[in-house]
């Protein structure tokens, strides 16, 4: 369960009683409320945020949107072209405004709606509001933090998600090992697996999505073997 003094600061924009299934799983930990996988982001306030919730909800068919303190969180399950961050590169010159932006992580059935509370919670405190510097973030920014932090349950957490995503296709993690082993050089990997570079690049491009990690590039990538590395030993 979600810490009762954490829960007060959550505001659900959507359905805004404490009986709607969105607060129930995030806060009591009850069951996942959708039909199927979703996704989310994190983004924090600004005197723009109506402008930017029309523009939200004019991209995406199906948004839910709660506020955790200052931070708006926005689940989503529309698989569009444009990414999080180019959407939000766009905003951004639209409204000539400066915003930092979360690309958070895949939620399913199998993930613990208290575990999605705490993530949210830690990288609203520890991400967003210290780091003035770096505007755009993900899981991988989560990590490294954590590591240093020793915060172990959330980094369990993480990788339990992450390896459920990459288990979901078979050879995922042999590809991972010899991606990794070879310095993400893909013509070195290629060759290695018997594989051809373009069906390799389109591989490493599904696993990148699977877990919202770019995996070609050095410091996710690294901070991804930082925390899976005895998996793909």
């Amino acid at each position: 369960m979600c810490k009762n003094n954490n829960a007060n600061h959550f505001n659900f924009l959507i359905n805004k009683c404490e009986d709607s299934l969105l607060y129930k799983y995030l806060i009591e930990n009850q069951k996942y409320p959708f039909k199927k996988k979703a996704k989310f982001f994190i983004f924090n306030n600004n005197q723009y945020v109506d402008d930017i919730l029309k523009m939200l909800n004019d991209v995406y068919q199906d948004i839910q949107i709660i506020v955790y303190k200052d931070s708006y969180i926005a689940f989503y399950f529309d698989n569009l072209d444009i990414s999080v961050k180019d959407l939000f590169d766009t905003i951004k010159e639209e409204l000539l405004i400066d915003l930092h932006i979360h690309d958070g992580m895949w939620v399913d059935s199998n993930t613990l709606g208290s575990n999605v509370c705490e993530y949210i919670i830690y990288v609203v405190e520890k991400i967003i509001n210290e780091n003035h510097k770096k505007l755009n973030t993900n899981v991988t920014d989560v990590i490294y933090k954590l590591v240093k932090s020793q915060n172990m349950n959330l980094l369990d957490f993480i990788k339990t998600s992450l390896l459920r995503s990459l288990k979901q296709k078979q050879g995922n993690l042999e590809i991972l090992h010899a991606f990794f082993i070879n310095n993400l050089n893909v013509s070195a990997t290629a060759k290695k697996i018997y594989m051809h570079r373009n069906s390799l690049i389109n591989k490493l491009n599904q696993i990148s999505y699977m877990l919202n990690i770019d995996v070609q590039e050095f410091m996710q990538a690294s901070a991804l073997l930082m925390l899976i590395l005895k998996e793909v030993e």
